[in-house]
């Protein structure tokens, strides 16, 4: 049979227990925090260098552009300056 002294411990052992699942689930809630945190920076650094490449792509067109241009010019130059 349980005396009060023993109520009491067990009591006070339910509680600890509590507050120690308490303490795990707020760990959990932190470690998976800390997962997304990591994940949302990893995905950043991709889309990063996805924007990186494409903004090289674009110069690099411009480039081609830009001496098509002059290229195309010329040729005009030279065209109209034939008929003169």
């Amino acid at each position: 049979m349980l005396n009060l002294r023993d109520a009491r411990e067990l009591k006070q052992a339910e509680c600890r227990a509590w507050a120690q699942v308490e303490r795990l689930k707020t760990a959990i809630d932190e470690h998976s925090l800390e997962l997304k945190v990591k994940e949302a920076i990893e995905a950043e650094a991709a889309c990063q260098q996805r924007l990186a490449m494409a903004e090289a792509e674009v110069a690099e067109l411009r480039q081609q552009l830009d001496a098509s241009d002059r290229s195309s010019s010329y040729c005009v130059f030279v065209w109209v300056l034939s008929w003169i």
